[in-house]
């Protein structure tokens, strides 16, 4: 057995699982798994950022909104926001986004870290689209390569989507799509 003493050995179960290695002791199992795991290939991952985990960002901005129960659709007058979890050292692509926009306003989209050491704001994606349509549509926006690596030991990152109104401007939700290597942290 590999570093097991023999008398746990003769108790017990070994097995390799997915890469790891397993031990079960009677009723328990314990995982031995490296922290650092890296994959061979290059793997894509997506976030989903649905309407119904968007917060108001304040109550005098943010007024007269709502949430279509049917679709999903988030549609009012402000900015909604969320915060962004990503596996450590990924590399974000772009972002891809579902919407309508009415005759009157478009929709303004903002993705961003934040130094936690300093006050520093860095946007990503700075996008409004331009879309009078007043038809359902999806756009794919490259996120800036300069911040595009996730380092959670100094950032913080976040999603806001902005509107202005009952225009028949609505969200439907967006995904980031992100490149990794390793198993995170």
């Amino acid at each position: 057995m590999i570093g097991i003493p023999r008398s746990l050995a003769r108790k017990s179960r070994a097995m390799l699982v997915g890469g790891g290695f397993a031990l079960l002791c009677g009723s328990a199992a314990f995982a031995i798994v490296s922290s650092n795991f890296t994959y061979s290939k290059t793997k894509t991952g997506f976030l989903s950022l649905h309407p119904a985990i968007l917060a108001p960002t304040g109550t005098a901005s943010t007024v007269n909104y709502g949430t279509n129960l049917s679709n999903g659709a988030l549609s009012g007058n402000g900015c909604f926001m969320t915060g962004v979890t990503l596996p450590q050292g990924a590399r974000m692509i772009d972002l891809k986004v579902s919407f309508q926009s009415g005759d009157q306003n478009d929709l303004h989209l903002v993705l961003h870290r934040h130094d936690l050491n300093q006050v520093d704001l860095v946007e990503m994606v700075a996008q409004t689209i331009l879309n009078d349509a007043d038809k359902h549509a999806s756009a794919i926006i490259p996120i800036d390569q300069a911040a595009s690596i996730v380092d959670n030991s100094k950032f913080l990152y976040a999603f806001a989507a902005c509107m202005d109104g009952f225009d028949g401007t609505y969200f439907y939700g967006a995904r980031i799509k992100y490149k990794y290597t390793t198993a995170g942290d």
